[in-house]
């Protein structure tokens, strides 16, 4: 196996490794009250206003049963209601309500925190490196004219 290739395996395992420890502090961060999914749904409420559960669905590419199990889960709390589409009857929307909005800012606040103490040994210029590199793996064009917050 060639330097490049044991480097590029190294590479996969410390993106594994890392991704999977921040995934289970982000859980612990979150705590018992709310799961991923959940929160991803009710934080897209929070910022794009009410959804058809199509409209999620499409949007986090999910089945509508998943979007529907998710939202029972959330009505369960209160954290957001069903109402019907004042353009249209027929429809149902999902919407977020004042209890959601306070889990949902209660939860970002942890979660801002938390990447905040990750990376605050990391200068800005480190930061602006790593956002790089990764958008540069990930296929970004901007990246590849070599453009970068920040930079021109």
């Amino acid at each position: 196996m060639s330097e490049r290739q044991q480097l590029i395996d190294e590479l996969e395992q410390a993106f594994r490794q890392v991704f999977r420890q921040w995934k289970k502090e982000i859980h612990d961060v979150m705590g018992k009250g709310v799961n991923r999914g959940q929160f991803v749904i009710l934080r897209h409420l929070y910022t794009h206003g009410p959804q058809r559960a199509s409209a999620l669905s499409t949007e986090f590419d999910v089945s509508n049963s998943h979007i529907t199990q998710l939202s029972d889960q959330l009505v369960k709390k209160e954290w957001i209601e069903r109402r019907r589409s004042q353009e249209d009857k027929r429809v149902v929307e999902m919407m977020i309500t004042a209890t959601g909005i306070e889990a949902v800012e209660a939860i970002e606040k942890k979660r801002l925190e938390y990447f905040r103490h990750k990376f605050d040994s990391f200068t800005t210029e480190e930061i602006n490196a790593l956002l790089h590199l990764i958008r540069k793996a990930d296929g970004d064009p901007q990246t590849e004219r070599g453009k970068t917050r920040g930079t021109s």
